[in-house]
């Protein structure tokens, strides 16, 4: 019989907090632990715990699988922060990286000859920036292993999985992110909440795109574009739809086209004209028609590559940069890039 403590969790955090049952705990140190993720090419200065919930999870200890708490030793900021340092797995150069912990939760499974032992970690990615924080991304790792006494196995499998997340971040192009969301400051990161555009939508993690149009926000954002044939495309740096009868002949027509996707790329519909869409991270944005600056374009965009802000004098030649809301299928004007 398997004895899973998944459900567990939550009922004996109520049971805990509410005074009525207090169970013995135990402490997991990573320090004999290391971690080889690589050469990476960022420097973690600080590691943030933005869970509610302290404890990483409950363990079953003897013969008669008793619960018990689990907390890591000296607490997940200093314990994972000195698993990285410890290992030197990070850059000793920009850019520099705050992590936040957003889940990290241990579980047991005990049966007749073995037992398994869980580890989930999710952590979120802050890129730092004159002592201001914007979010990047976030990566997730689990990890499973099976033995005697799955309770020895948690300190390997939580840092193989801090390994992952790092790796995964590592792969990132963060000199292709674009920095869209507000900044924070450094003792608001472990409340922020994750903005819901982010979600990585088929839209987002998909690498080719099938021709066809996309009628509404719904549509693009799972990749699922519903009209695929009628209409005929005029090839250009801003292509042209034109729909077809049934015999193949151009007509004129009403429908609505929130984006198409043609020959592998995706084109967005703004103000009744198409335009190249591009992946920068999690975000999916266009240039807008060139203009000369009249004087009030303040606004500089932030590329994380750059890192800086650059201020266009009058008279210089700018293009607009569009982000596209995944959310509610609007746009959000970033900033100018010079031409």
């Amino acid at each position: 019989m398997v004895l899973s403590t998944n459900n567990l969790f939550c009922s004996l955090v109520l049971i805990l907090f509410s005074g009525t049952q207090v169970f013995a705990q135990k402490t997991i140190s990573l320090k004999k632990v290391e971690i080889n993720p690589g050469p990476l090419n960022f420097k973690i200065i600080k590691v943030v715990d933005g869970r509610e919930v302290k404890a990483i999870g409950t363990v079953l200890k003897g013969p008669t699988n008793k619960v018990m708490w689990a907390e890591l030793d000296r607490g997940t900021e200093l314990e994972i922060m000195d698993l990285i340092a410890r290992s030197r797995a990070c850059s000793s150069h920009p850019p520099d990286i705050v992590m936040r912990i957003s889940k990290l939760h241990i579980s047991e499974s005990s049966a007749a000859w073995e037992e398994q032992a869980v580890t989930e970690l999710s952590v979120d990615f802050f890129f730092v920036l004159e002592n201001q924080l914007y979010y990047i991304t976030s990566k997730h790792a689990n990890k499973r292993s099976k033995s005697m006494e799955a309770t020895y196995q948690h300190r390997t499998n939580i840092a193989l999985a801090v390994e992952d997340v790092l790796k995964a971040f590592n792969a990132y192009d963060l000199e292709q992110h674009i920095i869209s969301e507000p900044p924070i400051m450094m003792d608001q990161v472990g409340q922020y909440q994750i903005p819901l555009a982010n979600n990585m939508y088929p839209i987002i993690e998909e690498l080719d795109f099938s021709d066809g149009i996309y009628s509404d926000v719904n549509e693009f954002r799972e990749n699922r574009p519903l009209i695929l044939n009628g209409y005929e495309i005029e090839e250009g740096q801003n292509p042209v739809i034109h729909w077809l009868d049934e015999k193949g002949n151009r007509v004129q027509r009403s429908n609505y086209v929130f984006a198409i996707a043609h020959n592998k790329n995706l084109f967005f519909n703004f103000n009744s004209k198409l335009y190249p869409v591009e992946k920068r991270g999690n975000s999916l944005i266009f240039f807008g028609e060139a203009t000369v600056n009249p004087g009030h374009f303040t606004k500089g965009l932030f590329w994380a590559g750059i890192i800086g802000v650059a201020i266009a004098q009058s008279g210089e030649t700018v293009r607009m940069v569009y982000k596209i809301d995944l959310e509610t299928g609007g746009v959000k004007a970033l900033g100018y890039v010079r031409l």
